[in-house]
């Protein structure tokens, strides 16, 4: 990358640090339960309802009652979702109601409980094969498709600066990081390989 362009991307960078990283959740470990957070909460009603399609990076997948956390959303980026059921639940602590969907996966592998507020409507739309080919392309130009490439300030598959990434560098972050970074500044993937075609990075 040259002097130029690492320049220009470390302002793209820090232009959407700022509301980036507030965003960013912390990994944790899979299937954690807590019992305080199942406690938290009043089930009002659960109820089936319509298949609805969403997609989503924020939020966590959840057991029935909140008290096991499947996974964080994060880690299927690229994952259209289904709903099959919805409930209400209160909080406790204030008396406001929060409706919850049920989702699974087009596998049928993924499923849990995700408050509705995290999710977006429709087809995913980094899950084509436009948008995989461009994310690839970039991937590879960027740093050979290598999770842990370092190039100066710049670090992983997508080389975006370790504060950009939080300080997470694991991949399932790297992938999170990268589709807000251009969702936020492009749009879509395919915009940003256009970009990257036209400056030499994005």
């Amino acid at each position: 990358m040259k002097l130029a362009h690492k320049i220009m991307k470390q302002l793209a960078l820090g232009a959407l640090g700022m509301t980036m990283l507030s965003a960013v959740p912390v990994l944790a470990q899979a299937s954690s339960y807590s019992a305080s957070r199942s406690n938290s909460v009043k089930l009002i009603w659960r109820k089936s309802m319509g298949k609805h399609t969403y997609y989503t990076f924020s939020g966590a997948r959840y057991s029935h009652h909140l008290g096991y956390r499947w996974n964080y959303m994060k880690r299927n980026p690229n994952t259209t979702w289904t709903t099959d059921m919805h409930e209400k639940v209160q909080v406790k602590s204030t008396g406001k109601y929060r409706i919850y969907y049920h989702v699974v996966s087009g596998n049928g592998k993924h499923g849990g409980w995700i408050w509705r507020g995290y999710l977006k409507s429709g087809h995913n739309p980094y899950s084509t094969a436009s948008e995989n080919a461009a994310k690839k392309y970039i991937a590879l130009k960027e740093s050979g498709n290598s999770y842990t490439a370092v190039n100066g300030l710049y670090y992983g598959k997508y080389q975006l600066t370790k504060s950009y990434l939080g300080g997470d560098l694991s991949a399932a972050n790297q992938e999170y990081v990268a589709n807000m970074y251009v969702a936020s500044r492009y749009g879509t993937w395919v915009k940003a390989k256009t970009f990257w075609q036209g400056h030499g990075y994005f």
